[in-house]
């Protein structure tokens, strides 16, 4: 069984300008046996094992807490803005004073003239 030899061919990308070949892809390399170069546990030694796995332990539980955070703040409306309500006021105050103003214009309309224009004719001489 160890005298067999696969050979793959190299991977073929085709471009608008060209064409590249990768020589060995991770798939090819665990096909022909050959290991990851920091796949093998007795280079590492134990305070860089210790790190890298206190890093990814720290990272999901940051995700988590942040994730729990978010859904709690949501669910009680802390996310809203502060003075939505004061926000929201104003704006009705606004519309109500543009309606108010429509209907006194529109009330207003036969009580003021309106600018007569002055049409001149001028003959030629």
């Amino acid at each position: 069984m160890e005298g067999i030899n696969i050979q793959i061919e190299p991977c073929k990308t085709y471009f608008s300008d060209g064409c590249v070949e990768t020589a060995g892809t991770d798939e090819t390399d665990l096909l022909r046996g050959e290991p990851k170069p920091n796949s093998n546990e007795s280079t590492n030694s134990w305070p860089s094992w210790l790190f890298k796995q206190s890093a990814v332990i720290g990272y999901g539980a940051l995700n988590t807490v942040d994730y729990l955070g978010e859904s709690l703040a949501n669910f009680f409306g802390i996310t809203t803005p502060k003075y939505q309500f004061e926000i929201n006021y104003h704006n009705n105050i606004m519309q109500e004073m543009n309606a108010e103003k429509v209907a006194n214009e529109e009330s207003m309309k036969g009580w003021t003239q309106q600018p007569t224009k002055c049409i001149v004719t001028a003959e030629p001489c």
